[in-house]
C-alpha cells in the first residue's frame, strides 16, 4: 500500500485548534505530514506533531525567531525510494544560500516547497 503524506503550508494560526479541520483531518490521515513553513506559533508547532504519525516540520520567512532557532530550514527524507523536500524559499524577502534548495539527478525524488 502507498505511504499517505499530506503537504500543508501557510497556516499562520495561533492555535493547532485554529488550523482548517480539513487540514488537521489530512494531518491526522496521513502516514508522514509534511508542513513548510509559515506556521507563526509554536502551539501550531505542538499541535502537528502531535496530530501527525510522522511529523516533518520546516520554518517560513513569517515564523518568529524562536520558530526558526527550532526548526530546520529544509528537510530531506526518503520515502519507498523517492527523496523527497521541503522548504519554504523566502520569495522577496532575503535571498537564502541557493545550496540550501534540494536537486536531485533522479526525475523521481521531488520537493515539497511553498509558493508565492
Amino acid at each position: 500500500m502507498p505511504t499517505k503524506i499530506a503537504v500543508i503550508s501557510d497556516t499562520h494560526c495561533y492555535r493547532w485548534e485554529d488550523v482548517h479541520p480539513a487540514l488537521r483531518i489530512a494531518v491526522r490521515d496521513s502516514d508522514i505530514s509534511v508542513h513548510c513553513g509559515d506556521i507563526v506559533r509554536q502551539d501550531v508547532v505542538d499541535g502537528f506533531r502531535k496530530e501527525s504519525k510522522h511529523p516533518i516540520i520546516v520554518h517560513g520567512n513569517s515564523d518568529p525567531v524562536e520558530l526558526r532557532e527550532s526548526l530546520p530550514y529544509t528537510e530531506i527524507i526518503n520515502v519507498e525510494g523517492i527523496l523527497i523536500a521541503a522548504i519554504h524559499p523566502a520569495w522577496g524577502g532575503p535571498e537564502f544560500p541557493p545550496c540550501l534548495l534540494y536537486t536531485s539527478p533522479s526525475p523521481r525524488d521531488r520537493g515539497c516547497y511553498r509558493m508565492p
